[in-house]
């Protein structure tokens, strides 16, 4: 996946699941594992084809 549709497909994704993780009211330590990785994976992709607002939301 090296075009930005896909790579921006990819941090909206992990985004939302970081958002959904972090509305569960309890979580297992696999999800705050994921949780975790999730919020990495999607900065780091924002940070390559995002703009400084996706950035920003990412910090």
């Amino acid at each position: 996946m090296n075009d930005d549709a896909g790579q921006r497909e990819l941090a909206v994704s992990t985004f939302n699941r970081v958002w959904g993780l972090l509305e569960l009211d309890e979580r297992t330590p696999a999800e705050i594992d994921e949780m975790i990785h999730a919020a990495h994976a999607s900065c780091y992709v924002w940070s390559k084809v995002g703009t400084l607002a996706n950035v920003a939301r990412g910090e």
